[in-house]
């Protein structure tokens, strides 16, 4: 599977998804597609994998191991961050009244078909 159909696909099963994103820990969209015109899709790959890069670090000084995933909800919705080894992440943005397990689980299924993407 393409990693343009795999992202919709995975995009598609999260009910209240505003977007899914492959991008580079460097805050660049990769691959992937929002459907919320009011999204403001680079900003939030730049800020969200800063944070996480943040995160990472201060893990790091505290001698803990890298997060396997990072959550940040508010009243707008909710961020999911899910690194695909040291250079690339998943980012899932949904909607307040969605379900987070959902966009969480479809990340961890999808996370294996996209890093088979990036290797091959």
């Amino acid at each position: 599977m393409l990693l343009a159909e795999a992202l919709e696909s995975a995009r598609s099963r999260i009910d209240g998804a505003k977007g899914l994103w492959l991008v580079g820990l460097d805050g660049v969209i990769v691959a992937g597609s929002g459907n919320d015109p009011g999204l403001r899709e680079e900003w939030l790959a730049a800020s969200f994998t800063d944070i996480f890069r943040r995160v990472c670090s201060a893990g790091g000084e505290a001698d803990l191991a890298a997060p396997a995933e990072m959550t940040v909800s508010g009243p707008s919705g909710v961020v999911v961050v899910r690194p695909l080894g040291d250079d690339h992440a998943l980012l899932a943005v949904v909607a307040a009244d969605a379900i987070p397990g959902r966009a969480r689980y479809q990340l961890r299924l999808v996370a294996e078909q996209v890093k088979a993407e990036l290797l091959a």
